[in-house]
């Protein structure tokens, strides 16, 4: 095995490690283009009808700007225009969807 696929493996497995990112994966799936306040509020949908711990939908949004979207746009998993506030698939969500 290649160490570039040892790599991206590890990569796949550490984003996926996240509720908050796979939930916000499956709503980017379902959707596609989302701006962050409706992935914000997606998120705080799935992880209350999953019987998670309810955050307020800024705390979902905060943790979204400051930690999940940089690490899925630093992947090419997600695409994050920063200005309009905008998220959608990047070239390689279709590779971690094989995982998902």
């Amino acid at each position: 095995m290649m160490d570039g696929a040892v790599t991206w493996i590890d990569a796949v497995y550490d984003l996926l490690s996240s509720a908050r990112r796979r939930h916000a994966l499956y709503a980017i799936e379902e959707h596609g283009r989302l701006s962050v306040e409706q992935l914000a509020r997606r998120i705080a949908d799935r992880e209350a009808a999953a019987q998670l711990e309810p955050e307020d939908l800024g705390t979902v949004k905060a943790t979204l700007l400051h930690n999940h979207l940089p690490r899925l746009a630093a992947h090419d998993v997600v695409e994050y225009d920063e200005t309009r506030k905008l998220v959608t698939t990047g070239s390689q969500f279709d590779e971690l969807r094989e995982t998902l």
